[in-house]
């Protein structure tokens, strides 16, 4: 996953493994922090969510706003 932030500056490109593709994603710092306002996010699970929204895939976690936001978005969520 390659993340950036809307200034240019990419958060992650050594995290992506070399034998998985690579997902690049542009948000906006604006909708970073609206995000994270409005579902008591920080940014960096905002961009998770927003990945896992762009991509159609679940997301795993117990966290309760993101949890949230999973369901106004209707994204799926991984249960235990």
């Amino acid at each position: 996953m390659v993340a950036q932030l809307g200034r240019g500056a990419p958060i992650s490109r050594k995290f992506a493994p070399h034998d998985m593709a690579a997902e690049r994603i542009v948000l906006d710092a604006a909708e970073v922090v609206d995000l994270g306002l409005r579902y008591h996010l920080q940014g960096y699970d905002v961009v998770y969510f927003e990945l896992a929204r762009r991509l159609g895939v679940p997301v795993a976690t117990l966290d309760g706003g993101m949890r949230t936001a999973c369901g106004i978005f209707r994204v799926k969520l991984l249960v235990p």
